[in-house]
């Protein structure tokens, strides 16, 4: 899933961010999640679900409706550093892992291919 273009070029603009920023907020956000989300598992289950395309089309999905929340509420007498402020506070991944829990599908595919690698080696041992 790709974020709606226009919405990304208003949050760009409202922002004077460049398309480099933003995406790499996202993933930023997006690993930073996981890691407050599954705070207990092994680096190597992060990452399996970091690889996971599901987990990302998810994780878009739902940034994109943040996104569009903020662009409701924002106003042009707001002043750039304070929006960019209200911005990465609607998505600050802490905040979301408490609030925010991913559907199984999402992990589901992610720890069955961490079972596979995982069979893979013990056969191969």
């Amino acid at each position: 899933m790709q974020i709606n273009s226009a919405i990304q070029n208003k949050i760009i603009q409202l922002l004077q961010w460049d398309d480099g920023r933003y995406e790499k907020f996202i993933l930023e956000s997006g690993n930073a999640y996981l890691y407050a989300y599954i705070k207990n598992e092994s680096e190597e289950i992060i990452d399996q679900i970091k690889r996971s395309k599901e987990f990302w089309n998810w994780w878009k999905h739902h940034w994109q409706t943040r996104d569009e929340a903020f662009i409701a509420s924002i106003t042009d007498c707001i002043k750039k550093d304070i929006a960019r402020q209200l911005y990465q506070h609607l998505h600050d991944p802490a905040t979301l892992a408490a609030e925010l829990y991913p559907a199984g599908e999402v992990l589901g595919e992610s720890y069955a291919n961490l079972i596979q690698q995982l069979n893979k080696k013990g056969v191969a041992a």
